[in-house]
């Protein structure tokens, strides 16, 4: 949920009119149109049941579709870390500006980690219909259970060919968050600068995490109201520190990031903007839900 200029990059200080401004807009929308974004989120459930012929069982794709899925991430803890540093299984697309021109990093961080949790892919079927493609981008935003992908081989192609509709997605997602779940507030929260004490021991839970197979999902907060957001994926012990591999929504490929010993905040920078953050892992339980049902899937799956 940066907050992105037109061109998409960050600003790092929102000015306490704007800030203002931006609450006094929320507050009318919410006034306004209070259940709008709840119906809409409770009318994409209810259209989700034409996807049960989808649903991961001896009725849909090919075994050697589902037999790959589960080979592919259940062999080892550190299956989904290994897809997700594959470009393959990102997104085609990186990330846009969403409600108010804030990003939209957040959701498309926590959207790619779930199709690697959640979708088979088996190009032998035919492609879905524009309807059924809505239910399926539903069906992993909803983290409702491991699901077949139609037609396509991987997550590139299936987001290339239906970029708009996974982008609307996720705006709907911020929607969500923001609006109704108070979302927003994270923002407040965490500092851009930490005592080195306090950095080192992020790291080493960091670590531990990794050590586990988690593909972490981390805020990084900025001066001001600036929030970013990314995916570790993987940390190797150095001499002094640690070497991350990460995921940002803003790249395509995955990025490293050296962390040393004293240190009290990471920098980032690209061509237009340069700024320091503290990450701060968050959304661990909706990891913990995506293991769960890759585990039953794939339970069910090897089922005689």
């Amino acid at each position: 949920m940066c907050i992105f200029t037109p061109s998409h990059h960050f600003i790092p200080v929102l000015s306490y009119f704007g800030l203002m401004k931006s609450f006094f807009f929320l507050f009318i929308a919410l006034s306004i149109f209070p259940g709008c974004e709840r119906a809409k989120h409770s009318s994409n459930e209810s259209s989700s049941a034409p996807l049960e012929k989808l649903i991961i069982s001896d009725k849909n794709s090919s075994l050697d579709a589902k037999s790959r899925f589960c080979l592919e991430r259940t062999s080892s803890p550190f299956d989904i870390q290994k897809l997700l540093s594959k470009s393959e299984n990102g997104l085609w697309f990186l990330t846009r500006s969403g409600f108010m021109q804030t990003g939209l990093d957040w959701w498309y961080s926590r959207f790619m980690r779930a199709a690697a949790y959640l979708a088979v892919y088996d190009p032998s079927l035919p492609k879905p219909t524009d309807q059924e493609a809505k239910q399926l981008i539903d069906h992993i935003r909803n983290r409702d259970g491991v699901i077949t992908i139609p037609g396509f081989s991987n997550l590139i192609e299936f987001s290339a060919f239906y970029e708009k509709q996974i982008l609307q997605k996720l705006k709907t997602w911020q929607h969500s968050d923001d609006l109704l779940k108070l979302g927003w507030i994270s923002v407040l929260t965490g500092t851009s600068r930490v005592s080195s004490d306090e950095l080192e021991q992020k790291m080493n839970e960091l670590h531990e995490r990794i050590k586990r197979g988690e593909v972490v999902y981390q805020k990084l907060q900025m001066p001001g109201l600036a929030v970013h957001s990314w995916l570790v994926i993987s940390m190797e012990p150095t001499n002094d520190g640690y070497e991350l591999m990460i995921l940002d929504s803003n790249k395509y490929n995955p990025q490293s990031y050296t962390y040393s010993k004293g240190m009290r905040s990471f920098d980032y920078e690209d061509a237009y903007f340069h700024t320091n953050f503290v990450p701060y892992t968050e959304q661990t339980d909706e990891e913990i839900k995506l293991k769960k049902h890759l585990i039953k899937a794939c339970e069910k799956s090897s089922t005689p």
